[in-house]
């Protein structure tokens, strides 16, 4: 599993993205954020690409 952090580039949402030593995805927004349709879309990217090749459960 990856176990870098994994940052929106310009970082102006996703404070960290990463699998702590549990396998756990951890996802942290940067204090102030609101998350809107666009916000979480690209989350969700972020996740994918982090997760690419990974198996993820549910």
């Amino acid at each position: 599993m990856p176990d870098r952090d994994f940052e929106t580039p310009g970082g102006s949402l996703i404070e960290s993205l990463e699998f702590d030593h549990g396998g756990i995805l951890r996802l942290v927004w940067r204090r102030g954020v609101s998350i809107d349709g666009a916000g979480a879309q690209l989350a969700m990217d972020r996740v994918n690409e982090l997760c690419r090749g990974c198996r993820v459960r549910f």
